[in-house]
């Protein structure tokens, strides 16, 4: 069992349409298959990460489904403080 999950996980194949209407085999190197019970784990695991690291950097996330925007308030007189915190955070992000 263990090995069919491992092929089905690392040697996945999947048919692709090209220019000829033909699907063609090929592997998949990245991501994780259409269908798969992974993709939506995977999705939260990485999500709650990130919510995580815009919290660190003193910044409010608003996440919904697929889309995620970050929020930070203050006066005026701290709009740069505020502009250094947010692409530091998207820096962050980036790098995960």
């Amino acid at each position: 069992m263990t090995s069919l999950i491992y092929s089905s996980i690392f040697f996945n194949i999947q048919n692709t349409p090209s220019l000829l209407d033909a699907c063609l085999p090929s592997f998949v190197l990245y991501g994780v298959p259409q269908g798969s019970v992974l993709g939506p784990i995977l999705f939260v695991l990485y999500v709650a990460d990130v919510l995580q690291l815009v919290k660190y950097h003193g910044l409010m996330p608003h996440a919904y489904a697929d889309d995620t925007r970050i929020f930070g308030i203050c006066c005026p007189s701290e709009s740069e403080a505020l502009h250094n915190r947010v692409s530091d955070c998207l820096n962050a992000v980036g790098s995960c």
